[in-house]
């Protein structure tokens, strides 16, 4: 038989001596600290804080070479840890949903800090930022092996006891941190309160102050009363001083009046003078009409000159009044000219919808002669036959009103394919539409962006189920395939294509449909492979209430952070929301913050734009 030897000390002893070794270190560590600690600076004017910055941990420095040791991550705790590893391994600050699951499972115990290292450095997105980090491998691989029912504990249990030693000086160590940390911000705030003491005797001080510049104002107030006083007076001989004016201005008056009176019969001995002046004058102008009578034979003469200027005059107004009849007759054919644009204007409106109304014949005749094909071809249930036939025709019944909707309010073509060039740049930098990375265009519509990166020499393929908007495209010699975009989707092999773009699709669709579509769009693309979804932005409380609604298809509009969570969420990366196409209308004048917000809410964005690329390397 093996002799079994008994421990020679028990757990609650190996506990107790570990608690006193701590205590001990922590009093050795206390008396260092306040032998060595300078004294917080303080500025030599009592009532102003200068207190250093207290720094609980460390400041993180994030390595250029992308190396670093994995005990320069583990000397951080808590918040900081977290942050810290995310900025050194991911190379980006934490995501909500990362950041409370780790620091949840640290603070319940369920991971430690070489758990979440590892879970960081071996994920996807660790692997290809490539950092590398000293030490994690070895401790990552034993946590792992302590997953292992049975081995796992017993293993967990030896490499616990072997570190034991090494537990009980970090506790040490960190049990010094925190009373170092204690004794910095208790002398912070003895220095606040002597602060605090200094602004109350300030504060005494200036009371007294107040209770003297009281007292001031109540001298103020006699003198105040003093100078009512005076100026009571001084009314009164002003009232006497008036009332000796008022006496001599009435004497003035009568002597006025007096002179007046003679003045009144000086002007009435005048006034006889005059009446006999106007006698003689009288007079003189009786002889006078007669010279002007004698003189009527000379006027006459002068009379027959000016009828012969008249009719000059006469002349020169005919000859005006012709200018302006040819300026009225201009005007007028200007006028004409204008209505003559406006009919041909309404003409080719008119033009425009009897081709409209051809094309829906020309469907018509198309599902009728489909229909005719199906109950000529003899099935064994002509019946069932026909019906299947016209339920897959009765999808296609609205194709020509969706493409006059379409030419009434998506826009000209010309400015159409002018806004569709900002996304140029991603196709010529992802390589899209040469060699064997063709792109794919669903819901292509009236095929503007199919045409524009034909002109560019891009290949693409567009796909759309209306009927009407495929043929269209394809006599723009566009290739353009007609049927539904999921459907065509499941048919291609898998990562067979460069690029998919979408312009004002993924808000015709359910969300059940569109995380299908974004399920076999990342299955058809290439590593690499790039996605451009363009749809309204109802951001823009315009397009949010009233825009969205002009396409009757649309089911809901879908905020740009929902956009990019549901690009997110099916494994795209470097995803962007690219807001485009403000509003032409002239915003609010103003800077204040109101405005701002007025015109970013109204006058915005009125689309946006999800840009992502299917991991993996080209």
């Amino acid at each position: 038989m093996v002799n079994k030897s008994e421990p020679k000390f028990g757990v609650e002893e190996i506990v107790a001596r570990m608690q006193a070794g701590a205590r001990r270190s922590r009093l050795s560590a206390t008396h260092e600290y306040k032998t060595r600690r300078p004294t917080p600076s303080r500025s030599t004017n009592e009532g102003r804080l200068d207190l250093e910055r207290i720094e609980l941990q460390p400041v993180f420095q994030v390595h250029s070479d992308n190396h670093y040791q994995v005990n320069e991550l583990l000397k951080y705790h808590d918040r900081a840890f977290i942050q810290n590893a995310y900025l050194a391994v991911l190379k980006r600050g934490p995501d909500a949903t990362g950041f409370h699951q780790f620091i949840d499972a640290l603070r319940s115990g369920r991971m430690n800090k070489i758990d979440v290292l590892a879970r960081l450095r071996y994920s996807a997105e660790g692997r290809a930022k490539k950092v590398k980090v000293d030490g994690l491998l070895l401790p990552a691989g034993i946590r792992l092996l302590y997953r292992i029912p049975v081995i796992g504990y017993l293993l967990n249990l030896l490499v616990g006891i072997a570190r034991l030693p090494n537990s009980v000086r970090q506790e040490q160590q960190f049990r010094a941190h925190v009373l170092a940390q204690q004794e910095i911000i208790a002398e912070h705030t003895n220095h606040l309160a002597d602060t605090m003491q200094f602004f109350s005797r300030q504060m005494e001080t200036l009371y007294a102050e107040m209770a003297e510049l009281r007292s001031k104002h109540e001298l103020r107030d006699d003198l105040l009363a003093r100078l009512s006083a005076e100026n009571e007076l001084l009314q009164n001989e002003l009232k006497t001083l008036q009332q000796h004016a008022d006496a001599a201005f009435s004497s003035e008056q009568s002597a006025r009046e007096r002179g007046l009176d003679q003045l009144a019969d000086a002007f009435r001995a005048e006034q006889t003078v005059w009446a006999a002046s106007f006698e003689r004058l009288t007079q003189a102008m009786i002889a006078e009409q007669a010279a002007r009578e004698s003189g009527l034979d000379a006027v006459g003469g002068a009379l027959g000159q000016e009828q012969q200027a008249r009719e000059q005059g006469f002349n020169n107004l005919s000859a005006d009044l012709n200018e302006r009849l040819v300026g009225i007759t201009e005007t007028q054919n200007a006028r004409t000219g204008s209505l003559a644009t406006q009919l041909r204007a309404e003409i080719q409106n008119l033009y425009q919808r009897l081709q409209e109304a051809r094309v829906e014949l020309v469907l018509q005749g198309e599902r009728v002669a489909r229909l005719l094909d199906g109950l000529r071809a003899g099935s064994s249930d002509p019946s069932q036959s026909a019906q299947v036939e016209i339920a897959a025709e009765a999808g296609h019944a609205l194709d020509a009103f969706y493409l006059s909707l379409e030419d009434h309010f998506r826009g000209d073509r010309v400015e159409i394919k002018e806004r569709l060039r900002v996304y140029l740049p991603w196709i010529e930098r992802g390589g899209i539409g040469r060699d064997d990375r063709l792109l794919l265009d669903v819901g292509c519509g009236r095929g503007e962006w199919l045409e524009l990166l034909q002109e560019q020499g891009v290949r693409a393929v567009g796909v759309d189920s209306n009927r009407a908007l495929a043929r269209q495209c394809r006599e723009l010699n566009l290739e353009v395939v007609e049927a539904d975009l999921i459907s065509h989707l499941r048919g291609l092999p898998d990562a067979s294509l460069g690029a998919i773009t979408g312009f004002h699709i993924i808000e015709h669709l359910p969300i059940e449909a569109l995380v299908k579509f974004l399920d076999e769009t990342v299955r058809v693309l290439k590593p690499g492979g790039l996605v451009i979804f363009e749809t309204p932005n109802p951001q823009n409380v315009l397009v949010g209430t009233c825009n969205f609604y002009f396409d009757p298809t649309h089911r809901n509009p879908l905020p740009s952070p929902i956009a990019r969570f549901l690009v997110e969420s099916r494994g795209f990366t470097n995803v962007e929301v690219l807001n485009l196409n403000p509003s032409d209308e002239l915003p609010v004048a103003g800077d204040s913050d109101l405005v701002r917000r007025f015109n970013q809410y109204f006058y915005g964005p009125m689309d946006y734009a999800v840009v992502g690329t299917r991991p993996g390397t080209n």
